[in-house]
């Protein structure tokens, strides 16, 4: 839905490029699962409140797409199960673009009927605000190029999703 608007090649940066093994165990547990579900709330601000689609990874990689409407959450339209090498493969991702360092909150301050992202990671969670009908393609700041491509990396994952599901 409106993540798709979110077409960014961000580039990936800093501590993290070789992403060790050892440096992916905030992220993975030693058998290779999450230590906690990754969640993606695309929303758009309405007449009606909010909607979109969230998307979900469980630990175990259990990936889900439902869409939901204020409180509402429909049963997922799309799922499907990571396999181990996809588990590693996002947390280098995360790893690699500092997720865990990245502020609460970016992009400004919230206007009429926002266009926000937000990633929650166990504890973590930052939310990039942009304007309503806005795709992201003019983000600047490296914290939000960071958060664009972790969020590339979801689509990514996605990619065999059928249009408007």
């Amino acid at each position: 839905m409106f993540l798709s608007a979110l077409l960014l090649a961000a580039p990936i940066s800093s501590t993290c490029q070789s992403a060790k093994d050892k440096d992916l165990t905030r992220f993975l547990t030693p058998a290779g699962k999450l230590q906690s579900s990754l969640t993606l709330r695309d929303s758009q601000g309405g007449f009606a409140g909010y909607s979109g689609e969230v998307w979900t990874i469980t630990p175990d990689g259990h990936f889900t797409i439902a869409h939901f409407l204020n409180d509402k959450v429909a049963e997922p339209s799309w799922q499907r199960d990571l396999s181990p090498s996809e588990l590693k493969s996002l947390a280098r991702v995360l790893c690699k673009n500092h997720f865990l360092g990245l502020p609460d909150s970016l992009g400004g301050e919230p206007k009429i009927n926002p266009h926000s992202l937000t990633l929650s990671f166990g504890e973590k969670q930052t939310t990039l605000v942009l304007p309503p009908g806005d795709a992201g393609d003019q983000i600047s700041d490296e914290p939000s190029r960071n958060f664009s491509a972790i969020v590339q990396a979801l689509r990514d994952l996605a990619k065999d999703r059928q249009p408007g599901k």
